[in-house]
């Protein structure tokens, strides 16, 4: 009887819009989830000269999901902001001190100088939440030189870096494709010093003596 029906597509419709309803609700949580999550900060560090840092860096942000600048996002929506300090120590120490993971670019034809060492040892004395080697130029080298040299600097980079560091070769993933996949699932180690120590990261700041308070302050 069409009693009987009235109610039936009556309660069917209601539970349709119940449904409609969690499932925006649950979309709109989770976007409140990622928004609240700062973005994992990657610190590309050239090892050598010829490192192909910038290339790395474009790279990343070009074949990203979404990408503002120098933060983009996977396709997983794992947030990232890309820094790239100039090759000084404490250029890269500073960025290190709000970097998640240390991408290290390594020259396939020459590998770390005495410089990309230096900057190598300070960063493992200050503390690393993760590494990543990333080896650039190996398409130039002579073929039987090219798995050769991926070898030998997979195996440098894991004595250096036992439990925390992962190994990709430009030439063999040219999209950065495994690359931002292993951003995705990476989960850097806490560095106890942060508990104590306060860091920002800024993309400009300026000083102005006498503002703020006694010692001057900062925008």
């Amino acid at each position: 009887p069409e009693g009987g029906k009235r109610p039936r597509r009556n309660m069917a419709k209601q539970a349709r819009q119940s449904k409609q309803t969690q499932v925006v609700a649950a979309r709109r949580a989770a976007a409140d989830a990622d928004a609240a999550v700062p973005p994992r900060v990657l610190v590309i560090v050239a090892a050598g000269e010829d490192a192909q840092a910038e290339a790395i860096g474009e790279q990343l942000l070009s074949h990203a999901a979404v990408a503002d600048g120098a933060t983009a996002a996977t396709a997983a929506r794992q947030r990232f902001t890309v820094l790239r300090p100039s090759r000084r120590v404490d250029s890269v120490l500073d960025a290190m001190k709000a970097g998640d993971v240390m991408v290290l670019a390594i020259p396939a034809d020459g590998g770390l100088d005495a410089c990309g060492e230096e900057i190598v040892d300070a960063v493992c004395m200050q503390g690393v939440g993760a590494v990543v080697g990333v080896l650039t130029g190996a398409e130039q080298l002579p073929p039987k030189q090219q798995a050769a040299a991926r070898r030998e600097w997979a195996a440098s980079l894991h004595a250096r870096f036992p439990e925390q560091a992962k190994f990709f070769s430009l030439d063999q993933d040219q999209a950065c494709a495994a690359l931002l996949r292993h951003v995705d699932g990476i989960s850097p180690r806490k560095l106890a010093w942060r508990e104590q120590r306060s860091y920002l990261l800024a993309h400009r700041h300026s000083y102005r003596p006498g503002g703020g308070g006694a010692d001057g302050g900062a925008d």
